[in-house]
């Protein structure tokens, strides 16, 4: 294996969007990028962290932040069990990822999942996916273009 094969897009890790189902995309940024990581040391090394955040519960509660603030960006489709959409806000997705366990699963999955920042792949799917669709068209994102340059602009 090549080690250039696992290289992202810089620019994807920044935030990209992906298709978690039932017509419902989030927006992550990539837990291995330099603004996540710059996020997670300045966290881990606050003052007296090593002295006051030890329990479960606090380091639970430091990584649901952590997620909120640096790593869910954005979403679409996201409804509550009436189905009415839920606008995203960094103080909504604090409460969603500390409410909803699962929700908090996809997010971190997707956020360490390499293909989802890989501008190469994204275009090799949407190709493929154009193929299987028999549409004769071009996807925007077959032109050079990621998946977070063709999804909806956040409102």
């Amino acid at each position: 294996m090549k080690l250039s094969n696992l290289a992202t897009d810089a620019e994807l890790e920044e935030g990209a969007w992906v298709d978690i189902g039932e017509g419902a995309r989030i927006k992550v940024a990539y837990t291995g990028s330099r603004r996540f990581r710059e996020a997670a040391f300045k966290r881990t090394n606050r003052r007296g962290f090593r002295q006051t955040r030890q329990t479960f519960e606090a380091q639970d509660e430091d990584t649901i932040r952590l997620l909120a603030k640096d790593v869910l960006l954005d979403w679409k489709g996201i409804e509550d069990d009436d189905g009415n959409a839920i606008p995203y806000s960094q103080a909504k997705a604090l409460e969603l990822l500390t409410e909803q366990y699962p929700f908090r699963e996809i997010v971190s999955e997707e956020a360490m999942t390499l293909e989802n920042f890989r501008r190469e792949e994204l275009n090799e799917a949407v190709e493929v996916l154009e193929k299987n669709s028999g549409s004769g068209s071009k996807p925007a994102s077959s032109s050079g273009k990621s998946k977070s340059e063709t999804a909806p602009a956040a409102t």
